[in-house]
């Protein structure tokens, strides 16, 4: 598979995203395994708070969102800015080659696409009767389609009605074979890190390991206490000294002049 983004262009991603990248770096490509049944296995598990519905004959999605947190309003948005999220997310890497989607044919006779794995025994008698979605008697009430009742008649899920576009946009990117290039799985592997970034952590690394045994090696160089070393000594000459300190007072008298001067010509002009 061509690649045309190489991993040094790699954006950053948040923790959901990562996340989400790791199940699909999971993804085999020996298997050729339809997307829909990995989402539905792998992203809509029992222990998330959403299940993704297709009305393919009316080209519509619902979005469900178990009842306890559909009822709060921030929760809601928050499951819903997080789906589209992940939508986004793909269309970025299948736009970017990061992943390939290749499209199948759907089944004439499918009316709708359900991704949950909770729901992995869908029933129906007829066209417009009740939808059974599990052996549990988790059930949809026909025509309210925007419910999901366990076997108590007790809501379990409510649902968020997207628009068309929306449909289309998970066509494109949930419905097919999808393969992960091996750039993205690279970059999974090296910690969300580009091998560019990689190479220069590791060039950095040799740097420094470098600077410090150079020190070493000079420090052990100017002291060395396994080598014997002669201590150099100086005669002092007496005549040497004696003109070093006749320099030296030489030198105080000449300041001491030149202070008293700046001293009297200051004063002289304070009184002007």
């Amino acid at each position: 598979m061509a690649n045309y983004k190489t991993s040094k262009e790699m954006r950053k991603y948040n923790i959901r995203e990562k996340k989400f990248l790791k199940l699909l770096v999971n993804i085999s490509n020996q298997d050729m395994e339809l997307f829909p049944f990995f989402l539905q296995h792998q992203y809509f598990t029992e222990d998330q708070n959403c299940a993704l519905f297709l009305l393919h004959q009316q080209s519509e999605v619902l979005l469900f969102i178990k009842k306890t947190v559909f009822d709060n309003l921030d929760l809601r948005k928050l499951e819903l800015r997080n789906f589209i999220e992940i939508l986004s997310l793909m269309g970025y890497l299948k736009q970017n080659r990061l992943v390939d989607i290749f499209p199948v044919a759907d089944n004439p006779s499918t009316t709708m696409g359900v991704m949950y794995s909770g729901f992995d025994n869908i029933q129906s008698t007829g066209q417009n009767s009740d939808i059974t979605l599990n052996s549990a008697g988790t059930h949809i009430k026909f025509p309210d389609m925007a419910k999901i009742y366990n076997l108590a008649n007790e809501i379990e899920f409510e649902a968020i009605k997207l628009e068309n576009h929306t449909y289309n946009m998970i066509k494109d990117n949930f419905s097919g074979l999808l393969f992960v290039s091996e750039d993205l799985k690279e970059f999974v592997r090296n910690g969300f890190k580009s091998t560019e970034d990689v190479r220069y952590k590791r060039a950095q690394l040799t740097t420094w390991i470098g600077l410090l045994m150079a020190l070493i090696f000079g420090i052990i160089g100017i002291y060395n206490p396994f080598e014997k070393k002669e201590i150099q000594t100086h005669e002092f000459n007496e005549k040497q000294f004696n003109e070093i300190m006749r320099n030296n007072n030489q030198i105080h008298d000449d300041l001491h002049k030149i202070m008293e001067s700046h001293k009297k010509n200051k004063n002289t002009d304070s009184l002007k």
